[in-house]
């Protein structure tokens, strides 16, 4: 077992069914592990659990497996976590991400956030049911473990995954809440309420948001606000009352060729708050064994579901920043209506839809370079994601595009994606994120896209919660004032900018060469100058026969460089280690 991969499994909660008199229990988790779980179970015998290096609360038999959950506009006691365990819907409106779980008589209880924020896994095999915070600890469990292609294809265009499947074959992300019994994983309901439409959706969303965060700052006052400039985080703070602005804290992460940490600390200084910046990397931060290293924790912490090196990139930025509670605007692009193509107008769902979204927004980012795949799967992998993406859709809405659309982002990218990066840390720090608030949520989905698209419900918000703050323009873009009255100017400008990122994603797909994520070129660097002269790391790629033999000889050449989507794929593919991913 690697460094890596024992500081990743000194962190988790797994829960187990034993069948057949086999129990792998205790002993199978040192074994195979090398940890020494702290046991709260077995419950009479019928099931057992074990934590290692979390310290989850537990009560009554319950293990709360996120800090910091809400509910009802309160910090949820332990008391309320023995509550949700027998009615869901408790936890449907705990904030995100939420989970716990529970063993006993009848199998393994678990309860998660609506949005299925907070990942926990399963898996079923002949010998136990198990469920876990962790889908590589499942792995280490079960006797044959073998990669799931699907995923991985799936993976290698999108850059994260979609539905319930994860890397490895046989163990899934948990749809919602529900009961691991001997013989499989019973969910229920994860679906929102039919909320009927607000009369006035600007003003009553304004009064939320204020509601919300006044609530959290009452018992949360040393809480800290990550503030980027952009449109989310400043309605974030435009809902917090002006009285309570001066000494708030607030964080702000750098990138290189942004005006967002200059346009934060412009909005820190004229109201006050105590406000501190961190670049994201910097040259000579890392050498490149450690780059190596940093990225394969990440990629455990993620579940290789997401990009690692960014993950790792955000991770260095935050390693001297504390454990504060922190408040985020995460969850506002399901708001938003960016990602909709033309005028948004009601159309029929259509392969050639599904091709034009994946292709030119979905695939545009963070697909691997084609070179690196043999040709043959490289072919399939193209077709089988494509089509995962259309059955993913479909999902959503089996008739209207838009629909469709709108859940994609909520239920699959914001569930999978953002829901993988906010899983990763659900343990160490408390995170608010009140635009994940199922009634916030609830509210949006009553919109139609005319009044979310290019961000014109957000902006019409933000002008309610504090016109001043509406009045600053934001990076690149028109104030939010302006796109909430929908001046022609506004337009004009706006339409400007939407022009410019799409030719930038022309470039992109035509060039086969993405923006890399912020901090991600500088560790994708270091990293590419640790695997070539790795052999253990370069002959467990080679022993992949989807990898191209040719791809990665000039790639220990020097002859071609990869790029940095790519170098994260291979981290994922590396991280867990050939004992993982058997190919046969």
């Amino acid at each position: 077992m690697t460094p890596g991969e024992r500081d990743y499994l000194h962190r988790g909660v797994i829960s187990f069914l034993p069948k057949n008199g086999r129990r792998p229990g205790v002993d199978r988790l040192r074994d195979r592990m090398g940890v020494h779980p702290d046991g709260f179970g077995p419950v009479q015998g019928i099931s057992e659990s074990w934590s290692w290096n979390t310290s989850p609360t537990k009560e009554g038999g319950a293990v709360l497996l996120s800090v910091g959950a809400r509910q009802g506009g309160h910090d949820l006691a332990a008391g309320d976590v023995l509550s949700s365990m027998g009615d869901p819907m408790l936890a449907a409106h705990c904030s995100s991400p939420y989970a716990a779980m529970r063993p006993g008589r009848e199998g393994i209880s678990v309860v998660i956030d609506s949005l299925g924020f907070r990942q926990m896994y399963g898996l079923v095999t002949s010998d136990f049911s198990a469920v876990s915070t962790s889908a590589l600890a499942l792995s280490l469990l079960a006797d044959d473990v073998r990669m799931n292609h699907e995923a991985l294809a799936l993976q290698s265009h999108l850059g994260w995954q979609l539905g319930h499947q994860t890397l490895i074959q046989d163990v899934e992300v948990l749809p919602s809440s529900g009961l691991m019994t001997e013989t499989g994983y019973v969910p229920a309901d994860r679906s929102m309420s039919g909320t009927p439409r607000s009369k006035d959706p600007v003003r009553d969303a304004a009064e939320m948001l204020r509601t919300l965060l006044s609530g959290y700052l009452d018992e949360h006052p040393d809480a800290e606000l990550q503030l980027t400039g952009g449109l989310d985080s400043r309605i974030i703070l435009a809902a917090i009352p002006p009285s309570r602005r001066p000494g708030l804290r607030a964080m702000t992460l750098r990138a290189p060729d942004s005006e967002d940490a200059s346009i934060a600390a412009a909005i820190s200084g004229r109201y006050g708050l105590r406000h501190e910046v961190k670049d994201l990397i910097g040259p000579g931060v890392l050498d490149p064994a450690e780059a190596f290293r940093m990225c394969c924790a990440a990629a455990h912490r993620i579940e290789a579901s997401a990009d690692p090196i960014a993950r790792a990139a955000v991770d260095l930025a935050e390693g001297a920043l504390g454990d504060a509670p922190r408040i985020e605007g995460l969850g506002g692009e399901v708001a938003r209506g960016f990602y909709y193509l033309g005028s948004p107008r009601w159309s029929r769902i259509s392969d050639r839809r599904i091709r034009r979204l994946a292709q030119w927004r979905l695939f545009s980012n963070e697909a691997v370079s084609a070179e690196i795949f043999a040709p043959d799967f490289g072919r399939w992998a193209a077709d089988s994601a494509l089509r995962q993406v259309g059955s993913a859709l479909r999902s959503e809405s089996d008739s209207d595009w838009l629909e469709a659309v709108d859940g994609l982002y909520l239920h699959q990218r914001m569930r999978r994606w953002a829901g993988s990066l906010a899983s990763a840390t659900c343990f160490e720090r408390a995170k608010f994120n009140p635009m994940l608030d199922r009634a916030f949520l609830e509210l949006v989905g009553t919109l139609t896209p005319a009044e979310k698209q290019n961000a014109l419900f957000l902006a019409r918000v933000l002008v309610e919660l504090d016109p001043d703050l509406a009045n600053i323009p934001l990076d690149g873009r028109p104030t939010p004032a302006v796109i909430a009255s929908r001046s022609r100017s506004g337009r004009i400008v706006n339409t400007r900018g939407k022009l410019v990122k799409a030719a930038r994603k022309v470039r992109a797909r035509v060039s086969g060469s993405a923006p890399p994520p912020v901090g991600g070129e500088l560790l994708a660097t270091l990293v590419v100058g640790h695997l070539r002269s790795d052999r253990d790391a370069i002959e467990a790629l080679a022993a992949h026969d989807f990898i191209s033999a040719e791809w990665l000889s000039k790639f220990v050449d020097g002859e071609v460089a990869p790029s940095v989507a790519t170098c994260s794929f291979l981290v994922n593919l590396l991280a867990f280690g050939s004992r993982v991913w058997r190919t046969s």
